[in-house]
């Protein structure tokens, strides 16, 4: 593979987990010598998401174009529909533009979306270029229960899946998944999580940090997806036993109805002054405060998620060499040990949760061992070089 091309759904950048494979897949490629281009296909959601304001440019070392027209959706249906069919057509000469200057080998379609599977597909058998998708979790988390849509999930579910020449996915346990719903011809590779452990070298502190230890989380705050009310009733247990520390978490938070939930926690627990809601970060703001954690959490219960997913900021966690406590979730304890490079706790256990953090902050020089040793699976096992090779030579194979 010598040219590719990354058809994204995401504003980007942000720091939400599927960009960031996205990127680590780019910078992989980057460093392999295989040209890279990005294409939005879809605007982003609020102005301090964007990051790049610009149509097109270089974001580390990566070329991106909107397709779209703007960076920032638009509040009007009518309106988005309209971005949405222009990105369609816009998208298709920038392509063919790519193409003329560099024949493209592959398509990596970021969207599993009806109109845009088939669409591209077509422009890829044009271009001859293979099409191919990550999947990095369940479909079945996001198909409706409403009655009258099972007919069309379930056709959805067994034919678009066939269209492309090759999945990424993150899990054994989609790989086994998807081998049935693919096509014979094509081609199925896992790649659990991908990291640039250089962007997680020693950060200044942000101010917000400037005093104290702190235990770190980073990711979605509401739902049960990671979490985070299991996490602060931990956190409730360690200060109650004696833990000098304060808890960040850090995620978006202008769902307000979502917020004011967390927020009611916290107050019930007596814990206004001991937890923090920094609000969205920036990516590139994210390993001020990861760097300077004392330990790194993350509480994830069981779910159909959970067993399907491999979460994409443990790698970031790992890449730097702090003490990280983790719940035994889908495929964590293949790469991790508890005690060698990770704490791991039993997943739904806020008493299990915090019985390992008590032991981190106990014995904290032990733990920052612990630490180090994970940081070596993240410059290793998960590094965007490693695995941006592997997925190279794959796509070669299709």
């Amino acid at each position: 593979m010598k040219n590719c091309v990354f058809l994204h759904a995401n504003p980007f950048p942000i720091g939400d987990a599927f960009t960031n494979r996205v990127l680590t897949y780019c910078k992989g490629f980057v460093k392999a010598g295989i040209h890279v281009k990005v294409i939005l296909i879809y605007p982003g959601d609020r102005k301090e998401k964007v990051v790049n304001h610009d149509l097109k440019g270089v974001y580390n070392g990566i070329e991106y174009e909107y397709a779209t027209g703007t960076t920032i959706k638009p509040a009007q249906t009518l309106s988005k529909a309209r971005i949405i069919l222009f990105a369609l057509i816009r998208s298709v000469k920038i392509l063919f533009r790519e193409n003329r200057k560099n024949k493209i080998d592959a398509i990596f379609l970021g969207s599993s979306t009806t109109i845009h599977v088939v669409f591209y597909f077509l422009i890829s058998r044009m271009l001859k270029a293979k099409l191919i998708r990550e999947m990095n979790e369940n479909p079945l988390i996001f198909y409706k229960r409403n009655v009258l849509l099972r007919p069309f999930n379930f056709l959805h579910l067994h034919l678009i899946y066939k269209f492309f020449d090759g999945l990424i996915v993150i899990s054994n346990n989609l790989q086994e998944f998807f081998s049935k719903k693919v096509r014979r011809s094509a081609k199925i590779i896992l790649i659990p999580v991908t990291v640039e452990p250089d962007r997680f070298e020693s950060k200044d502190k942000p101010q917000l940090m400037s005093e104290g230890k702190y235990i770190v989380y980073a990711g979605a705050l509401y739902g049960d997806k990671d979490g985070v009310p299991i996490l602060i009733k931990a956190f409730k247990m360690i200060r109650d036993k004696g833990i000098k520390a304060r808890l960040l978490l850090l995620g978006d938070i202008s769902n307000l109805k979502e917020y004011s939930k967390l927020q009611q926690l916290v107050a019930v627990n007596k814990l206004e002054q001991d937890i923090v809601f920094p609000g969205y970060v920036l990516r590139d703001d994210i390993p001020k405060y990861l760097c300077n954690a004392s330990v790194l959490v993350l509480a994830r219960p069981d779910s159909l998620q959970a067993s399907a997913g491999f979460p994409s900021k443990l790698a970031e966690y790992l890449s730097t060499g702090n003490p990280i406590v983790v719940t035994d979730t889908g495929e964590i304890s293949k790469f991790l040990t508890h005690g060698v490079n990770a704490f791991i706790a039993k997943p739904g256990s806020a008493e299990d949760f915090a019985e390992k953090l008590l032991f981190v902050f106990n014995n904290y020089e032990a733990a920052r061992k612990v630490g180090l040793k994970g940081r070596e699976i993240a410059t290793t096992t998960f590094s965007y070089q490693y695995q941006g090779k592997r997925l190279a030579e794959f796509v070669d194979t299709l």
